[in-house]
């Protein structure tokens, strides 16, 4: 399955696009937390390895699209920009197309999309070795096609735990902040469903025969991301 990962300012402004992707079976993540990460060239930003295809939206200024383009450009990835039809050939004299596969209207229909995506797609050859190197860092031990099998089944609000985790780099995330992060609200209902969510999260580790405790429990404070 193609993922792919949305980078906007505003995660509701992209619910139109989100489920025109989702209905083409696309496996899609909408992040703004991991834009900024990239305005600023935070190693947090290293999430967007695990995305084959990039789309920045058209709330992503033209400056700061030519800022994050060096930390998302890679071998057998498709970045595309999305943008008004009326304003796509001066974004193409402003962005250059070297970088950019293509552009995506912003009223494009699901089948344009469909085939926006689809058709580079499967002219790249999948077995190319730059192209399989999901994992980095921590992870590097991990066989990246397990990895990527684990991100790819992960709900939105368990790859949005992962993403957190991983950004404290091996440091305790309280539960009260997921909680907050997920809900936006700290209530024993919701702690009792972030514990089924953790235990989910594992139980998909460790459906993909990936050994060892990655989601180690802290004691009364939270989580941490081992390996």
């Amino acid at each position: 399955m193609i993922r792919i990962l949305l980078l906007t300012k505003n995660v509701l402004s992209e619910q139109e696009l989100l489920q025109q992707l989702q209905r083409l079976n696309f496996e899609v993540f909408s992040s703004s937390s991991t834009l900024q990460s990239l305005i600023v060239s935070d190693d947090s930003a290293g999430l967007a390895d695990y995305f084959s295809v990039v789309i920045l939206s058209e709330t992503i200024s033209c400056r700061e699209v030519q800022e994050i383009l060096p930390h998302i450009v890679k071998e057998g990835r498709l970045i595309f920009r999305k943008a008004n039809r009326s304003f796509v050939e001066e974004e193409k004299v402003l962005l250059g197309q070297d970088q950019i596969t293509d552009w995506m209207f912003s009223d494009a229909s699901a089948e344009e999309i469909r085939e926006l995506i689809a058709s580079p797609f499967y002219n790249i050859a999948l077995d190319n070795s730059s192209f399989q190197q999901f994992t980095q860092g921590q992870f590097s031990k991990i066989n990246s096609k397990q990895m990527e099998n684990v991100l790819a089944s992960f709900s939105a609000s368990e790859f949005k735990v992962f993403q957190k985790l991983k950004q404290e780099r091996g440091q305790t995330v309280g539960r009260e902040e997921l909680c907050e992060l997920l809900w936006g609200e700290i209530t024993q209902s919701r702690m009792v469903q972030l514990s089924s969510l953790i235990k989910n999260m594992r139980v998909k580790f460790e459906a993909n025969d990936i050994e060892g405790e990655i989601i180690q429990t802290v004691w009364r404070k939270g989580y941490i991301l081992k390996q």
